[in-house]
């Protein structure tokens, strides 16, 4: 089963959208936690993020744990295979920008999820935590999403509305469905 790929800058609404989906169709898709080991932010969903030390991390992907992982930032990420093998369920990840390779590779549908990120981040932890958030995505424009290799592998485009949640997870779904049509 292809897993979706969710990616975008911090706050345009992946997690919102992801959760949204499974919400609507839960016989459909299934929310993947993703395992690294960068430390915990104040903002991590614990049930969706799993923490390991870069050692164990490093083991437990030499051990053959994990389906796909990357290194972005001096921190390791990846998606157990355990998670994306035993389901059935379309798995949904929300990823990071750095893994659009890795996750095209392993055959991903890859949506690239677009909107206002201040809108996002306002709920976000201090003024320092989003100010930080802010100056990443500013970074990662120009690293990732201004680059003509990083939109050659975007499956779809899509743009997040945060006034009307409901519709716009709606028409992120119809999006989806397309495509496995």
């Amino acid at each position: 089963m292809k897993p979706i790929a969710f990616f975008g800058l911090s706050g345009v609404g992946k997690t919102t959208l992801a959760h949204g989906l499974v919400d609507l169709a839960p016989d459909q898709f299934s929310l993947i936690p993703i395992t690294t080991s960068r430390l915990p932010r104040d903002d991590d969903n614990l049930r969706y993020i799993e923490f390991l030390s870069q050692n164990d991390f490093i083991s437990s992907r030499d051990k053959g744990c994990f389906a796909m992982s990357w290194q972005q930032d001096g921190s390791y990420y990846g998606y157990r295979r355990k998670y994306l093998e035993n389901t059935q369920k379309t798995p949904i990840l929300t990823c990071s920008l750095s893994a659009i390779q890795v996750l095209k590779e392993y055959g991903a549908i890859t949506v690239l999820i677009k909107g206002d990120g201040i809108k996002g981040l306002e709920a976000r932890g201090s003024d320092e935590v989003r100010k930080n958030r802010i100056l990443i995505n500013i970074k990662n424009t120009e690293k990732y999403l201004n680059q003509p290799w990083f939109k050659e592998n975007i499956d779809i485009e899509y743009d997040q509305i945060w006034e009307d949640i409901p519709q716009s997870i709606q028409k992120l779904y119809d999006s989806i469905i397309d495509i496995f049509e």
